[in-house]
């Protein structure tokens, strides 16, 4: 916000103090969607319950504090992504083999290793639109990198199309163009 430069106020606008006109406060207005009753309970049942990420499911270690627990719920699976492991599993809260694995695990021979730092601070996100998943992990104190992974299907344990962007670096903006 420091670099925006304000624009100009017309000639001789420079000399005059930007005034503001006083107003009288408004009546009270009927809000025609504000609740005014409680709905239903919703999820009254008891749903699963199982052990996430956590000391003594495969590798984990707890390292960090706080804890950076995060979890993205999709169609079939649940990723939970906490610290420096994630894992998937299937709803009914099986884990899935060869989890869970280092965040970093991800971005395996993926560039020149920016992303390989496994630093934390995860993100896990499902995107029911595109029924995709979105995995995001910070890369430091080196390389301050964001590293972002998108699933090219459905299926969190598949394939992702990998990205990093270089916090350091300040953002290009390019005019859109011309669409006369």
């Amino acid at each position: 916000m420091r670099d925006i430069v304000a624009p100009p106020r017309g000639p001789g606008a420079e000399s005059r103090p930007l005034l503001a006109i006083p107003r009288a406060p408004a009546a009270p207005q009927f809000d025609p969607v504000v609740q005014s009753m409680p709905g239903a309970a919703t999820n009254t049942q008891p749903g699963v319950n199982f052990d996430g990420v956590g000391v003594g499911l495969g590798s984990y270690r707890d390292c960090c504090a706080p804890r950076d627990t995060n979890m993205a719920v999709g169609p079939n699976h649940i990723v939970q992504w906490v610290n420096l492991d994630y894992a998937v599993f299937d709803k009914s809260g099986n884990l899935l083999p060869g989890y869970p694995k280092p965040g970093s695990s991800i971005w395996s021979n993926f560039g020149s290793g920016e992303c390989n730092t496994n630093s934390g601070d995860p993100i896990a996100q499902y995107d029911r639109a595109a029924d995709r998943w979105v995995l995001s992990q910070l890369s430091l104190p080196s390389a301050y990198y964001q590293c972002f992974a998108i699933s090219t299907t459905s299926d969190p344990t598949g394939s992702y199309a990998r990205y990093s962007y270089n916090r350091t670096q300040r953002p290009v903006c390019l005019t859109p163009p011309d669409r006369r």
